[in-house]
């Protein structure tokens, strides 16, 4: 009801009061609305648990670990063996299961080494031990499903730089061209190329940001290595190991949506 002392057409007044009901439901009104510009007040959630809620595994997730060792080879001292004459193995695989989803999370390839202690006792290399002599890989079905190059093998320096490389085929390209050719022979030896990943202990991609590789239905995971140089120090076995969860794939599919880009 219009107020007695309102001198305002009804409508006027009606009109008002709308657009200032509107302005405090968008937030740009009213006592909570704070300076002009921060949109609506948030919404106050509160679930019952606390952060406990968030670490709670949900039975649809089945927890997955592989762990693989393999001995050395007598091979993989030899001299013969080069970037041109690589030595490859697989470490494992695993195949998922019908009408399931594997979410590859985490994966680490180690060389062990004798503590020197007992014969059984093996402790883990350092971090980036071996990298000039071994690179791994993983894939899906014999798919890598990542952009990836690596230069496991370093180049000699060339004093063109790589962002004004001519076309291949053009002079003044051929030296460029065959020195990386020729630093990158082991993968094409082994059929690798450069995705070949080094000896370390984080994951392919940038650090701290989310991480999976998702293996649909039936579909192979496998775990291999590539030994482009002879060893030199002695090796108790080298370590690789997958981890993640399977799921549903009708779960793992709706989950998918959800996180679709919008």
């Amino acid at each position: 009801m219009k107020p007695i002392f309102d001198r305002r057409p009804a409508n006027e007044f009606l009109r008002d009061v709308q657009q200032e009901a509107r302005l405090v439901r968008q937030g740009l009104a009213g006592q909570q609305a704070g300076p002009p510009g921060f949109g609506p007040e948030p919404l106050v959630v509160q679930q019952p648990g606390g952060d406990l809620l968030n670490k709670i595994q949900h039975p649809a997730f089945d927890t997955f670990e592989r762990l693989f060792r393999v001995l050395p080879e007598e091979g993989w001292f030899n001299p013969n063996v080069n970037p041109k004459r690589p030595i490859k193995f697989e470490f494992g695989s695993f195949t998922v299961p019908d009408s399931n989803f594997f979410l590859l999370m985490d994966y680490e390839f180690t060389p062990l080494r004798q503590s020197g202690i007992d014969p059984y006792d093996f402790v883990y290399a350092e971090d980036g031990r071996f990298s000039g002599f071994m690179g791994f890989d993983i894939t899906v079905s014999g798919r890598r499903l990542s952009n990836l190059f690596y230069q496991l093998d370093p180049a000699p320096v060339t004093f063109q730089r790589s962002s004004f490389d001519n076309p291949s085929g053009v002079p003044g390209r051929r030296t460029v061209a065959f020195n990386s050719a020729s630093a990158n022979a082991f993968g094409s030896a082994s059929g690798e190329g450069t995705s070949l990943l080094p000896v370390r202990t984080n994951v392919q991609g940038s650090r701290g940001v989310p991480f999976t590789l998702l293996a649909g239905p039936n579909s192979t995971v496998a775990l291999s290595c590539v030994i482009f140089r002879r060893v030199t120090a002695p090796l108790a076995a080298i370590q690789a190991t997958m981890s993640g969860y399977t799921i549903h794939s009708n779960t793992a599919l709706s989950l998918l949506e959800r996180v679709r880009p919008r």
